[in-house]
């Protein structure tokens, strides 16, 4: 089975993968890496890509969560996946975020690192009026607590990013568009390569790899498939 723009699951990057290195991707014959091999240097491409991905805040991961905050309780439980806040919306006048707009919620501009610098903070002159918010460990806390009238669901919108399991089970599939899937092909089949002492295929994949990586690197400046 060889790369389909149709099925970028573990199989299919595990085959193209084989197939750009010139190891026999059939199962007939002597291959060159074992499953393992290929599946592990896959996954250090794509941690790379979502190194990068990270550092220029590309939200390709990012994901919509709604958290119901308890009156009287400062501390709310992050989701499972989070890595990394990108907005927190707080509906301080009992709105459903649900249904207003982004543009429209009441955005908290200051984020601190704990319980203490964001109470001081709170208490600062000028800032008062805005509540705050901090992060610890795999939960959020706000100042002030959420009180009776604006408790229950939908009174804080999260946008966060995601985290990303490792290519494992065969139905896994990368979290970025799948026109730059073919990188990670091409990367695991040079480190592969590399390994071996396989200069002749590496300088053959060079030209493929600088080709998709300039789509890769375009398509994250503009934040689009």
């Amino acid at each position: 089975m060889l790369y389909s723009s149709a099925t970028n699951n573990t199989p299919s990057l595990v085959s193209f993968t084989r197939h750009l290195i010139g190891d026999p991707s059939d199962g007939v014959g002597r291959t060159l890496f074992t499953p393992n091999e290929v599946r592990h240097a896959i996954n250090l491409a794509y941690d790379a890509l979502r190194d990068k991905m990270r550092r220029q805040e590309v939200g390709w991961t990012n994901k919509v969560t709604y958290l119901s905050p308890v009156a009287g309780e400062i501390h709310i439980d992050l989701p499972d996946d989070f890595v990394r806040v990108e907005r927190l919306d707080l509906d301080v006048e009992g709105r459903d975020l649900s249904q207003t707009p982004l543009e429209d919620a009441t955005l908290s501009k200051y984020t601190y690192s704990t319980e203490d610098q964001a109470m001081d903070a709170f208490h600062a002159e000028g800032v008062e009026t805005t509540p705050v918010y901090f992060l610890s460990d795999q939960q959020v806390g706000l100042v002030p607590p959420a009180n009776e009238e604006s408790a229950g669901t939908n009174t804080l919108r999260l946008t966060y990013q995601a985290s990303t399991p490792h290519l494992t089970n065969p139905t896994d599939e990368p979290a970025i568009p799948r026109p730059h899937h073919e990188l990670i092909c091409y990367r695991a089949a040079i480190s592969l390569g590399e390994g071996r002492g396989l200069s002749e295929q590496v300088f053959d994949l060079r030209n493929g790899e600088i080709r998709r990586e300039s789509d890769f690197l375009r398509a994250t400046r503009n934040c689009v498939p």
